[in-house]
């Protein structure tokens, strides 16, 4: 599919451009909102994109043609704070460098361990099975702990907490 043009505006004030996006027509609109969240430095969750023509929100699995913007357009964005619980698994994801589900992992205090005044926490990934060499091992390791670990964006960071 060719690149078109899709111009984000403020839905408050639409006269103030956000981002000028060159995107292409099977673009989801999560898609659209990941490429906003660095110029908005708002998390892709709190992000809400709508038709300049309706006021309902558009939904993440919708793409672009679908919305009859496959030859470019207009959308408008504004914020609105998502569940306190999905920021938490956010910063979960961004300072820990995982991005397993928030179910996976176990959190224990091991000050009673070493008789520690502070508390000392630990995680704890739920134990699973795998093969390697033709023998079962048993793994208390993170699911996604091949996945390249990045140094986390200082804004995103201090959105989180903010918004915690």
């Amino acid at each position: 599919m060719a690149a078109i043009h899709l111009d984000v505006r403020r839905a408050v004030d639409a006269s103030m451009s956000v981002a000028d996006l060159r995107v292409t027509g099977d673009t989801y609109i999560a898609n659209v909102k990941l490429l906003l969240q660095e110029e908005t430095r708002t998390l892709a969750c709190d992000l809400v994109l709508l038709l300049p023509v309706s006021v309902e929100p558009l939904q993440d699995h919708e793409t672009l043609a679908q919305l009859g913007l496959a030859e470019g357009g207009q959308v408008l964005v504004l914020t609105r704070l998502a569940d306190p619980e999905e920021h938490e698994r956010q910063l979960f994801r961004v300072c820990m460098g995982c991005c397993c589900d928030w179910d996976d992992v176990t959190w224990e205090c091991q000050c009673h361990r070493f008789g520690w005044d502070l508390c000392s926490w630990r995680a704890y990934y739920h134990r699973y099975y795998h093969m390697q060499g033709g023998v079962l091992l048993f793994d208390n390791t993170c699911w996604c702990s091949k996945q390249m670990i990045k140094e986390p964006l200082p804004w995103l960071v201090r959105y989180l907490l903010q918004v915690l």
